[in-house]
């Protein structure tokens, strides 16, 4: 979340898991800081939690809901289909594509353009293509 801070963006940063928070104390810290994004991570051995975290999340933030992780990567379409919570999986390296999302938003551009992410359209789910490899993490 650092490139998005980077960028001016205001970035708060729950460790739900560190602070022992249960889903409701989750989602109700989050509904205070009243978000225009959640973004939540995931993995498959807690992708149930995420879930139900994500539904009770955008019920108390209605704002934009997107999963990062592995799991999310591998299962982007069947979570999309299955959970209308969730607006946005961002797949593979998530750390531009985050960014993008949160410049496509604030801007009030569509998310067409964005590469690694699959979305929910009026028409549907929709896959963008691959986002290239970060070539250099320094």
């Amino acid at each position: 979340m650092a490139i998005v801070r980077g960028e001016g963006y205001d970035v708060e940063f729950i460790d739900a898991v560190l602070e022992e928070l249960s889903i409701a104390d989750f989602a109700g810290r989050a509904g205070a800081a009243a978000p225009d994004m959640v973004v939540l991570e995931c993995s498959t051995p807690s992708i149930d939690y995420d879930l139900r975290t994500a539904a009770a999340v955008k019920a108390a933030a209605p704002a934009a809901m997107d999963l990062i992780g592995s799991h999310p990567t591998v299962f982007h379409r069947e979570i999309m289909e299955e959970n209308p919570e969730v607006d946005v999986v961002c797949r593979g390296e998530y750390d531009f594509t985050v960014r993008d999302l949160a410049r496509a938003r604030a801007g009030g551009k569509g998310l067409e353009e964005i590469e690694g992410i699959t979305w929910r359209s009026p028409r549907g789910v929709r896959v963008n293509p691959e986002r290239p490899l970060i070539a250099d993490l320094d």
